[in-house]
């Protein structure tokens, strides 16, 4: 069961900052100013954000594939022993 601050967010980090800085100047200048482009803060906790939803898309993707994984093990060993009680069933009867 997920702890009551498992869905609060922390700050952003320097080195995520920066690396989040590094993609955004790989995006053009629509203006083509020389300079290069102003990022506002709202721009970095966008893509910041979007990263943290990716992230909690994967997990979620992870527990649904193992979740149904085990649901197949478990139907699988219900028709064996279905199986098994339809042959002991006919053997005895």
């Amino acid at each position: 069961m997920a702890k009551d601050n498992d869905d609060q967010l922390g700050e952003m980090s320097d080195e995520q900052r920066e690396r989040i800085g590094k993609v955004l100047s790989t995006i053009p200048d629509p203006n083509q100013h020389p300079t290069g482009v102003q990022w506002h803060p709202t721009q970095y906790l966008d893509v910041w954000l979007m990263e943290l939803r990716v992230r909690a898309e994967r997990r979620a993707t992870a527990r649904l594939t193992t979740a149904t994984w085990v649901l197949m093990g478990a139907t699988a060993v219900l028709a064996l022993a279905t199986i098994a009680l339809v042959i002991a069933t006919a053997a005895h009867g």
